[in-house]
């Protein structure tokens, strides 16, 4: 089995770093994006695109999970159908490139400038690794990002031969195991960007709390996670939407007052709720808030299924024995990634995409 592949790691790295050294923010900002936003969301994906972790990541899988199928089934080439959401669609290409695949982009109508970039520094580096498609029909494999109807249409036309493999519709929330020792103020401003940053677009994006404590605690945590998201709001340029979206957050935040009160006074809002969190969207950057007096009502305070939860912002002092409980919990409703607020927008490289293997994308069925 022949595993080596540092020429292609070295390629990687450079790759990321020229990215980097680019005008990547002008890419994304020319796409619709704002430039603060830009700025902090890559910071965030570099942590991901980690060239030595993906590596061993693809290397690890390969001597496991995939073992018994390098290289015969191993495709001849994939290629990626990219969403709106900024860089989301790169890690995958990474991997794939790891494999020394020849892969094709096709990006989503407002994300042709930053994949023309990509597209632009991969061939300066590796000249033929990669190349751009307003077409799918080639690629071996395909790989999408997007709703499940999305998925749907795009299997409805693959042709024979061909294989998808769907990162579907998915949702993120928080769990605050609270004590007086925690710092509510500081979490909120950490949720609060996990919930502004892409327009809450993303499978990453905080949706919902789920407030595990004192009633009167949950209230004081309202408050600071409503002015929170005002100051991320700013800080990241986001307090623009366009007409279509700012009428239905009117009618939103207007059904929203009559039902239950509200907290802050930016684009977005926390809206308390008796109810259980679905990972449903209000409003851009609004998180519903939930509250429940112990461990044992967090499988009922979650209604969504399993195959749509992604990740977990866990909030919780290191010392709280109540951690590992809740952390088999979350584990078992479905999460896929579980780490500390505000960093659900950088999952680190070994992460498994939607639970799957990364190298899924890379062979056959």
């Amino acid at each position: 089995m022949d595993l080596h592949f540092e020429g292609r790691q070295q390629e990687i790295s450079r790759f990321i770093d020229t990215l980097f050294a680019s005008n990547f923010e002008d890419a994304v900002t020319a796409d619709g994006w704002p430039r603060a936003m830009v700025r902090t969301g890559f910071a965030l994906h570099r942590r991901t695109w980690n060239a030595e972790r993906l590596a061993a990541t693809a290397l690890t899988e390969l001597q496991t999970t995939f073992r018994d199928q390098f290289p015969h089934r191993l495709a001849g080439s994939i290629t990626h159908i990219w969403p709106a959401l900024p860089g989301a669609g790169l890690t995958p290409v990474l991997f794939g490139w790891l494999l020394g695949i020849p892969q094709q982009i096709r990006a989503s109508r407002r994300g042709q400038n930053f994949a023309a970039l990509v597209h632009q520094l991969a061939s300066d580096i590796a000249p033929g690794r990669l190349t751009r498609t307003n077409d799918f029909s080639t690629g071996e494999i395909v790989v999408v990002s997007g709703s499940d109807e999305t998925l749907q249409a795009v299997r409805a036309q693959l042709r024979p031969g061909q294989h998808l493999v769907g990162y579907g519709h998915r949702t993120s929330f928080a769990l605050i195991l609270d004590s007086p020792a925690l710092d509510l103020d500081d979490i909120a401003q950490k949720l609060a960007l996990d919930a502004v940053l892409w327009h809450q677009q993303g499978c990453f994006s905080v949706r919902g709390v789920i407030f595990c404590g004192d009633h009167k605690r949950k209230l004081s945590f309202a408050g600071a996670l409503g002015n929170a998201i005002e100051d991320v709001e700013r800080q990241l340029e986001a307090t623009h939407l366009d007409d279509t979206t700012l009428g239905a957050r009117a009618q939103a935040l207007g059904l929203a007052r009559f039902t239950s009160p509200v907290c802050g006074r930016g684009i977005g809002w926390v809206q308390p709720q008796l109810t259980p969190h679905t990972g449903a969207q209000i409003s851009p950057h609004v998180v519903t808030l939930h509250h429940i007096s112990d461990l044992a009502e967090l499988p009922a305070a979650v209604q969504i299924p399993p195959h749509q939860i992604q990740g977990v912002a866990l909030a919780a002092t290191p010392d709280d024995p109540r951690r590992t409980t809740a952390t088999d919990l979350l584990t078992h409703l479905g999460a896929t990634l579980i780490c500390p607020p505000g960093e659900l927008q950088s999952p680190p490289p070994e992460w498994p995409h939607d639970g799957l293997p990364n190298l899924s994308i890379a062979f056959r069925p």
